[in-house]
């Protein structure tokens, strides 16, 4: 066994990501990755995409990260939820400035695309977190 010192850990707050305060973000896309919903979700295993931004430079909130996440339609969804689904897909290729002609992108074109974050700030179970309502076009 070792002991590992790490100066300052005592008085961390141990936040990996430190809160954004509620507030609109002008953010670029740094990635974009395939996952699926976890066992304790609505529908566990169901496709959905990870979509990793940066705060923009002269933003107040500089190189903050903020991920959020993307459920994508399936055939098991009731038709309100796949609308909906659907609805926020377009509002993000729109944000980003994709063009939406046909029933398909591609992520890679999301990549380095710049949009604005709508961000709140709520909590749950006594931990603040972050929740992005809404992506809007710069």
């Amino acid at each position: 066994m070792s002991i590992v010192k790490v100066a300052g850990l005592k008085e961390n707050d141990g936040l990996v990501f430190p809160i954004l305060p509620a507030g609109t973000y002008k953010c670029r896309i740094t990635d974009v990755e395939p996952r699926e919903t976890g066992p304790n979700s609505k529908n566990p295993g169901s496709p959905m995409l990870r979509i990793g931004t940066k705060v923009s430079a002269g933003e107040e909130q500089e190189g903050h990260v903020q991920s959020f996440f993307v459920l994508l339609p399936t055939p098991e969804m009731d038709s309100e939820s796949r609308q909906r689904t659907i609805s926020r897909i377009k509002r993000i290729c729109i944000a980003a400035g994709l063009d939406v002609e046909e029933d398909s992108f591609d992520t890679d074109d999301l990549m380095g695309a710049e949009l604005r974050l709508v961000v709140t700030v709520e909590e749950r179970e006594g931990t603040k977190r972050n929740n992005i309502v809404d992506q809007l076009s710069v």
